[in-house]
């Protein structure tokens, strides 16, 4: 029977990212089913390029203003009653989602956060008051940053216990989330992620030296760590190395990372790192490259790592999110115990000093990723929803 699914995204620091594959994926694939889909984002300055093409596809794609004044629209008054005590333009940005989406009528709310404690709660709370059912996706946890007060464990208790799942892209992430609240999900569950590859073959390795180094992620280093990168590749060990280091992807800190590998390297050394800007490619980013290098404060189950694995490559990564769930050590990569300077330049070292044994890891790693991949992530989910709303339906008609 065709359902209304509605998408809201918390996506608030970047027009679009990773984050956002899951959830415009199984949009698309709602569609294709035959149901009603529409998606909630931020509004920006441009609609981001992928947001347009779910407009075109048939998506009815809702944006929420940035908050500008309080609103003082009827349809609001619940919204305001409930977010009273925040600042006045929050109040307004979460008045301004709940009325697209009372007046869209879902059968189902799908909240997309980026973090796991987002505020979409606040949404949450609305959709309780208005009788609407609804799941969550938590995409990244820090392992550095903890709920410290009681009333924030409470409240994000009562959001996750009110969902009709909370799903997680990594069991670490779960196993994390559920330490610092001090409590069981118990309707928790795990989820992977698309992937962006529709060849999965071996990328065949390169023969050309140095052994490159690839950096795949947002240039922004309070998350995926590059600054720890230089730090570690700026000491003594590596500068007799036959070594480079290419940065794959855009964001706000390139200029600062710029400045940094200027002053860990030196004008002598500088020359031996490349930001390579955004590549849609990825297996061309492969064809060129050895090994991953992915230093990340804060994650989920990076694409990059998954993609790199399909690919062939072994990886150095930190032990945050899931990457510790995909990376084995020694049999396909490297694991830095934490993101610090200390433990990625061991684990650097490590994979150094089993060079030669990363075309065999690489091997391993795309053995055990297609093994591990969801071939059909977006189905995956639209199916949970489904389940979500029959289950719903036959709840309610049992009551009558």
């Amino acid at each position: 029977m065709n359902k209304r699914i509605m998408f809201v995204s918390t996506m608030s620091g970047f027009p679009w990212g990773g984050s956002e594959v899951l959830w415009s994926e199984a949009a698309l694939c709602g569609l294709r089913r035959g149901h009603e889909v529409a998606a909630v984002t931020n509004e920006w300055m441009s609609i981001p390029e992928p947001v347009a093409k779910l407009a075109a596809a048939g998506v009815t794609c809702l944006v929420n203003p940035r908050p500008r004044s309080v609103p003082k629209n009827a349809v609001c008054r619940v919204a305001g009653k409930i977010a009273r005590r925040l600042w006045p333009p929050a109040r307004e940005a979460v008045a301004a989602i709940w009325k697209r989406v009372i007046l869209w009528l879902p059968d189902f709310v799908c909240i997309s956060q980026g973090g796991t404690y987002d505020s979409a709660y606040l949404l949450a709370m609305l959709l309780k008051a208005a009788d609407v059912p609804y799941g969550v996706i938590c995409q990244a946890n820090c392992e550095y940053l903890i709920v410290t007060t009681e009333e924030h464990r409470e409240r994000s208790l009562g959001y996750f216990s009110g969902a009709r799942w909370v799903a997680f892209v990594a069991d670490g992430n779960r196993r994390k989330t559920e330490r610092e609240l001090g409590a069981r999900i118990s309707n928790a569950l795990v989820i992977k992620n698309p992937v962006n590859l529709t060849d999965r073959s071996l990328v065949p390795w390169p023969v050309a030296r140095p052994m490159c180094f690839a950096c795949v992620a947002r240039l922004e280093a309070a998350a995926k760590g590059q600054d720890l990168l230089f730090e570690v590749l700026a000491m003594d060990c590596w500068r007799s190395r036959d070594w480079r280091l290419r940065l794959y992807g855009a964001g706000p800190d390139r200029a600062y990372l710029e400045r940094i590998n200027g002053m860990y390297l030196g004008d002598t050394q500088v020359g031996r790192v490349e930001f390579a800007g955004h590549v849609s490619d990825i297996r061309s980013v492969w064809a060129a490259n050895h090994l991953l290098a992915l230093p990340s404060r804060v994650e989920g189950t990076p694409l990059a790592l998954v993609e790199a694995q399909l690919c062939g490559r072994p990886a150095v990564v930190t032990d945050v999110g899931g990457n510790g769930e995909w990376v084995t050590e020694p049999d396909n990569g490297f694991v830095a115990e934490a993101a610090s300077v200390r433990s990625l330049a061991a684990a650097m070292e490590r994979a150094w000093q089993a060079r030669d044994r990363w075309p065999a890891m690489g091997e391993r790693a795309h053995e055990e990723a297609r093994r591990r991949i969801d071939p059909d992530a977006a189905g995956t989910l639209v199916d949970l929803i489904e389940r979500s709303v029959d289950k719903e339906r036959s709840v309610r008609k049992s009551s009558i």
